[in-house]
């Protein structure tokens, strides 16, 4: 089980603090947002799963970028996530590309924060790979 601490005061300046690893970072209007934080979750998430699948399918490669797209409805309150669209490029060593996108596909399905969000506004992917051997 983890554990954060947040401390905030009145102007929504934030610290927040990782129990597990002391790490600590800011938010506020002009740092780290809230939705900025719940993407990169998403993407950290999303990214993981698919290395515990593409492991087990013995892919390999050497980076990986996302560039995580994103908008929320805001003519309510509450505010909801609209859309999030994660663009993805990797750096392939070793493996086919339908194994790569395979491995997406499944990290889509098992990624319990891509669920989460999918229940309350579209999340979507793409992939791109670049390596001459690919």
């Amino acid at each position: 089980m983890g554990k954060i601490n947040l401390n905030f005061n009145s102007d929504f300046s934030g610290k927040v603090v990782s129990e597990r690893s002391g790490y600590t970072f800011n938010i506020s209007k002009e740092e780290a947002f809230p939705y900025e934080l719940a993407i990169a979750g998403l993407v950290s998430c999303f990214y993981s799963t698919f290395m515990d699948v593409a492991v087990k399918k013995r892919l390999e490669w050497e980076a990986v970028d996302i560039e995580a797209d994103w908008s929320k409805q805001v003519l309510n309150t509450p505010t909801f996530l609209k859309k999030a669209h994660l663009k993805i490029n990797v750096k392939v060593i070793k493996g086919k590309i339908t194994a790569f996108d395979k491995s997406f596909e499944l990290a889509a399905k098992y990624c319990s924060l891509y669920q989460t969000f999918s229940k309350v506004g579209e999340v979507s992917w793409e992939a791109s790979y670049t390596n001459d051997d690919a």
